[in-house]
C-alpha cells in the first residue's frame, strides 16, 4: 500500500487507492489531511494532487493514517482474491475450491489479507514450518477464529545428519528424531478441527548441489538415489 501511494496516476492502483479514499472521506479531501495531518507532503491539498504525485509516507504514523492503511490493504486483497476466484470459477466451476494465496507463514499474513480471505476463499492456506501450532509467535487463535477450512501447504523436518551443507527452519538431529517429529506435527494439526489437510514439501532430497533456490536440504521421504527412509515413511502412514 505504502509503495502503491508513494506513485502517481500512471499507477492504475493509485488511482484505484484515491478513489477509495474519496468515497471514504465523502469527496472532502479537508477531512482527509486534516486526519493524515503532517504525512502528507506539502504541495498535495487536492484530490487530484494526491492522485498525481507521490505521497511518501516515512516513520511513524497516526492512528488515523494507520487505519487508512489497512483500509487500502484489505480493498486491495479484496480485489485481488476477487478476480482470481472468478477465474477459476468460471473456468473449473464450483466443483474447484478456491485456495487462495498461500501464506508464507504468519510473518507474510497481514490479517486484513486473512479476513479477506476469510470472506471470499473456499479455504484458507498457509505454509506452516514449525514443530506444533502452538508456538507462540503466530496468532493461530487469530486465524481459527475465522471459522474457514485450513490447509497447511508446505513443511517439512530436516536431518542434516545425512549430510546436508545447508539445514534450515524445522531441524531435527537423527531420522529417528525427523519421524518423530513429522508424527507430533501431524497429529498436532489433525487435532484442529479447521485444519482440513496437510502437504509435505518433498518427496525426494533435494540435490546435494543444491536446488533452483540454491537448497540442499535432506527432507525428503526418499533419498536422491531412491532409498526410503523408514522412519519418516512409517510416521507418515500411521
Amino acid at each position: 500500500v505504502v509503495q502503491v501511494l508513494a506513485q502517481g496516476s500512471s499507477q492504475h492502483s493509485k488511482v484505484a487507492f484515491t478513489n477509495l479514499l474519496k468515497t471514504k472521506y465523502n469527496n472532502d479531501f479537508g477531512a482527509l489531511k486534516s486526519a493524515w495531518g503532517s504525512v502528507l507532503p506539502s504541495g498535495i491539498n487536492s484530490w487530484e494532487t494526491f492522485q498525481n504525485n507521490a505521497v511518501t509516507i516515512n516513520g511513524s504514523i497516526s492512528t488515523n493514517v494507520h487505519a487508512d492503511l489497512s483500509f487500502l490493504l484489505k480493498k486491495f486483497a479484496e480485489k485481488y482474491l476477487t478476480i482470481n476466484r472468478t477465474a477459476i470459477k468460471r473456468e473449473g466451476g464450483e466443483s474447484h475450491l478456491f485456495t487462495g494465496v498461500r501464506f508464507a507463514g504468519f510473518f507474510r499474513a497481514p490479517q486484513e489479507v486473512i479476513d479477506a480471505c476469510a470472506e471470499i476463499c473456499d479455504i484458507i492456506s498457509i505454509n506452516y514450518y514449525n514443530y506444533t501450532t502452538a508456538n507462540e509467535r503466530d496468532d493461530w487463535n487469530y486465524l481459527l477464529r475465522k471459522d474457514k477450512p485450513i490447509l497447511i501447504t508446505e513443511f517439512y523436518f530436516d536431518a542434516p545428519s545425512r549430510g546436508s551443507a545447508i539445514s534450515d527452519r524445522t531441524q531435527t538431529t537423527t531420522d529417528q528424531d525427523q519421524g518423530d517429529a513429522f508424527e507430533a506435527y501431524a497429529r498436532d494439526m489433525l487435532s484442529k478441527p479447521q485444519i482440513i489437510g496437510y502437504s509435505y514439501h518433498d518427496v525426494y532430497d533435494q540435490p546435494l548441489l543444491g536446488s533452483i533456490w540454491t537448497e540442499n536440504n535432506l527432507t525428503g521421504f526418499v533419498s536422491e538415489t531412491d532409498r526410503p527412509y523408514p522412519k519418516l515413511v512409517a510416521s507418515a502412514k500411521d
